[in-house]
Formats: C-alpha cells, sequence, structure tokens
C-alpha cells in the first residue's frame, strides 16, 4: 500500500456514480469496506483538490452528487457545507489544513477520536459554528481566534493534552455546553465568568486546585462536574450557581463546604466522595430536592440534625467516615431507598430507622453494630441487607434473613455506586 498523507484518501475519478450516492462519510467507508469504491491515495501535492473531495463526502446535509457537477460548480457545493463529521474509524487525521476556514458556512464541525495536535488560526474564520467537537485528538492548545466563533452553544475538548484555556474563552457569550474533562487543565481564567448562559460545564479529570470566583456568574448552570482534580476549598461565590441540579466533586481535597453550599437549592445530586470533609454544615439542611447526597470516604464524625430535612433523599452514602452515632432525624427521610453506613464507628442504629419504610437497600458491615433495633422489621420493601457480623442474622425475622447479604472482613468492601443521572 503506497504512503499515506496526513489525510488517507478516498476516491478516484473513476467512482462518480457509487458517489451519487453517497451521503455520509459512514456510508462511504462501508462502500470502500465492501469494494464498491476502489481505495486510493491522492498524492499531497493535490491536497486542495483532494482534501475538498473528502469534505463533500464526509458531509452530513450536503448530497455527493459530483457526477452531475463539474469544475467550479463542485467547489461552490463545498463551499456551502453547513456541517462536517469526521469520527475515528477507517483513517487518521494528523492536521486540520488552514483551508479549513474556506467553509464559512459551516455550523457543525466534529472530528474527534483522530491525533491532531494543534488547531490553525484559520479556525477563527468558522463564524457560524454552533458545534465544535474536538475531543479524543492531542491538542495542547488552543488558539486565541477560537474567541471568533461567537455562535458556539457546544464545544467539546474533552480527551485532550490541553494545559491552559487562553482568556478569549470568555468571548464564546453563547456556550450552553463546554466539556473539558481528561486534559491537563491547572486553573480557570476569570474569563469563564463571562460564558453566563452555560448550562453545563465539564472540567473533571484535570489538575485544578482553584476554582475562580468569577465562577458565581455561571447562574444559568445545571451541572458542574469537577471531580478528580487538587481542589482543596471551594469559594463562596459557588453559592449564587442556584439553578445547579448536579453538583460532582468527588475525588478531591476539600476540607470545609461553605455555608453558601446552601443557597443552591435546587440541588438534586451532590457528590463529595473522597474528599478531606470532617463536617457537613447545618446550611445542607436548605438542599430539600436533594435525592442524592454522596459522602462516602471523608472523615465525618456527626451528622448534622438539619440532615432530617432532606425529606426528598433517595440515595444516602455515608460509608468509610469516623461516625459514632445517626441522629433521630433520619428518621424523616421516609423517600430513602438506599442508605450506606458501611466502615464507619456506628455502634447502634436508632429506632427511627423503622421510618424509613421505602428501603430497598442497607449497607452496614465493618460497623460496630452489635444488636439490630426491632424497628428493622418494619422495613418491608428491604431487598438487601448487608452485614458482616454472622450472630445479627439471629434477630432477624425469617422473611428479612433471606435478604441477608454476609461481607468478609477479609475482603474489599464495594461502595454502593450511585450513577448520575441527568437530562442535560
Amino acid at each position: 500500500m503506497p504512503d499515506q498523507g496526513k489525510f488517507l484518501t478516498i476516491v478516484d475519478k473513476k467512482t462518480d456514480i457509487a458517489l451519487s450516492s453517497t451521503k455520509s462519510l459512514v456510508d462511504l467507508t462501508k462502500k470502500i469496506l465492501q469494494n464498491k469504491i476502489p481505495q486510493v491515495i491522492i498524492p499531497t501535492v493535490a491536497e486542495d483538490k483532494w482534501w475538498e473531495r473528502l469534505l463533500a463526502c464526509a458531509s452530513e446535509d450536503i448530497r455527493c452528487d459530483c457526477r452531475a457537477l463539474k469544475g467550479e460548480a463542485i467547489r461552490e457545493k463545498l463551499l456551502s457545507l453547513t456541517e462536517l463529521e469526521r469520527d475515528d474509524g477507517f483513517w487518521i487525521i494528523e492536521e486540520l489544513p488552514p483551508e479549513i476556514g474556506k467553509l464559512t458556512n459551516l455550523k457543525k464541525l466534529s472530528i474527534h477520536g483522530n491525533v491532531i495536535e494543534e488547531l490553525p488560526p484559520e479556525i477563527g474564520k468558522l463564524t457560524n459554528l454552533v458545534v465544535l467537537n474536538l475531543r479524543c485528538n492531542k491538542i495542547k492548545e488552543l488558539p486565541p481566534e477560537i474567541g471568533k466563533l461567537t455562535k458556539l452553544e457546544v464545544l467539546d475538548l474533552r480527551d485532550n493534552q490541553i494545559k491552559e484555556l487562553p482568556p478569549e474563552i470568555g468571548k464564546l457569550t453563547k456556550l450552553e455546553v463546554l466539556d473539558l474533562r481528561d486534559n491537563q487543565i491547572k486553573e480557570l481564567p476569570p474569563e469563564i465568568g463571562k460564558l453566563t448562559k452555560l448550562k453545563k460545564l465539564s472540567i473533571h479529570d484535570n489538575k485544578i486546585k482553584e476554582l475562580p470566583p468569577e465562577i458565581g456568574k455561571l447562574t444559568k448552570l445545571k451541572k458542574l462536574s469537577i471531580h478528580n482534580n487538587e481542589i482543596e476549598e471551594l469559594p463562596p461565590e459557588i453559592g449564587k450557581m442556584t439553578k445547579l441540579e448536579v453538583l460532582d466533586l468527588g475525588l478531591n481535597k476539600i476540607e470545609k463546604l461553605p455555608a453558601e453550599i446552601g443557597k443552591m437549592t435546587n440541588l438534586e445530586v451532590l457528590d463529595l466522595y473522597r474528599n478531606e470533609i470532617k463536617e457537613l454544615p447545618p446550611e445542607i439542611g436548605k438542599l430539600t430536592k436533594l435525592k442524592a447526597l454522596i459522602i462516602n470516604d471523608n472523615k465525618i464524625e456527626e451528622l448534622p440534625p438539619e440532615i432530617g430535612k432532606l425529606t426528598k433523599l433517595e440515595v444516602l452514602n455515608l460509608g468509610l467516615n469516623k461516625i459514632e452515632k445517626l441522629p433521630a432525624e433520619i428518621g424523616k427521610m421516609t423517600k430513602l431507598e438506599v442508605l450506606d453506613l458501611g466502615l464507619n464507628k456506628i455502634e447502634k442504629l436508632p429506632a427511627e430507622i423503622g421510618k424509613l419504610t421505602n428501603l430497598e437497600e442497607l449497607f452496614i458491615p465493618e460497623t460496630q453494630i452489635n444488636e439490630l433495633p426491632i424497628e428493622i422489621n418494619r422495613l418491608v420493601k428491604l431487598r438487601h441487607l448487608t452485614l458482616s457480623d454472622y450472630k445479627l442474622i439471629n434477630e432477624l425475622p425469617p422473611e428479612l434473613i433471606e435478604k441477608v447479604v454476609i461481607h468478609d472482613s477479609d475482603a474489599p468492601y464495594n461502595y454502593f455506586y450511585y450513577e448520575h443521572k441527568s437530562s442535560i
């Protein structure tokens, strides 16, 4: 097979009949694999011509009727493209040529799963872009010209090698979704606060140590994912994001939650897994729409009585903390379906546990509980009861005994995993 250029090739001039019915790059790839279109390598010296043919074939909304078009008409067809998608598959793209800037009518550009390392400045000429998807490449930095894409609503840069964001990112004021997960970003520029229409911000799996106070200006944000970074403290301005529904702060170094978290009254999911938190502020009780509270693997010793105000809570994971006692107010969480108390210092379950009549899963392995309250018999919906002491089984009625799972103390404890569900 001949050497492959920066774009691996496509078709020769004898395939116009097959091309006339080719509507997408996926369709084209299938035809090549089925030998309906011969694969050839187009020399790099003919770059301007073959690359434009590639774009034409990759379009999802323009029919490739090359047979009916000739000369300048083909060029005009290409320049009218509004969508261009190139996913990982039959060949790999190493770079975007500067000619990409000619496609000024593009509204969607999706070239993910390749090995692109840099973006040409000409990308700033695509001023009609609404969606730009460049995830799963090797991009190290964004050119300042990115700020000219002022119509962008979705920018997906996940799984690249980006270390910092240019201040021009703040010019993308129509942006609603920004995905920066799995990069090497160490900080967010203050200009992030100018993205006031943002609804979803994903910056997990980076190296961020602190959030700028300007993040509080993202008042329309509904989902914020920051897990697996190096954050030690949250700015009080975070409380201004009152429309937030999902806040994922797991796998950081946070020691304390600001009282302002109580202002985020639309929160439905709060994930604080594996941090350094020693206590929950009483303001936690103001999050009355909360459905899932994940705070396992922290250093919490005591729960505030205000936790009983979370009456819509369905999942409460307190595993691997230092809790010695549960407040009686826990009995007010009558919608609770999952309660994980494993690996704590709890000696006794309160009688109020019997009020959790919707409970389906109760985890209490590796605790200091040596007897179960009789009220546990009221948990008629219980499907799984995980224990680590065989002696406790004797205290259970027959209908609960068959639901018991004994955890081997020599085996690692698998926390209950809650999958964030969001329509955002």
